[in-house]
């Protein structure tokens, strides 16, 4: 009976932590479907991907790949170095703010500078011109073509 507790409360402990590891760094235990798994791990400078509107996770892995390159590791392919400078070109204002909501809530909230927040009511992140910067200087800058 001892046994069995002392097993419970490893068990526990490895889960609470396993809890705090995703909560710091959620890209990091994202369960990928089939089709950005295929799109994440392609080495090609160029790639497409292509799934039908509002289905398919084009959003959540553009912005694993972006968290990851500008983190300068990913878990796919080498990648440049950090600090990168990059843009994330969206159409208009409510998709520009879907893909900033997304990239927040995938990255490591320790990577992230000190100041640089996303503001939910604007749906953005904070300051006239958005941009997420992260701690090795790496720079996102979130563009519109409106």
């Amino acid at each position: 009976m001892i046994a069995h507790r002392d097993a419970l409360e490893r068990a526990a402990e490895a889960a609470a932590e396993l809890a705090r590891r995703r909560a710091e760094s959620p890209v990091d235990y994202v369960r990928w479907l089939p089709g950005q798994l295929a799109w994440l791990s392609c080495p090609d400078k160029k790639k497409l991907f292509r799934s039908g509107a509002q289905w398919g996770g084009k959003t959540t892995a553009g912005a694993a790949e972006l968290i990851w390159r500008m983190l300068g590791r990913h878990p796919f392919h080498p990648v440049r170095v950090a600090p990168i400078r990059a843009w994330v070109v969206c159409g208009g204002g409510e998709q520009a703010q879907i893909v900033q909501e997304r990239v927040w809530s995938l990255v490591p909230r320790s990577a992230v500078v000190d100041g640089c927040e996303y503001h939910d009511k604007k749906g953005a992140f904070r300051g006239r011109f958005p941009k997420l910067r992260l701690r090795n200087g790496s720079i996102a800058e979130f563009k519109t073509g409106t």
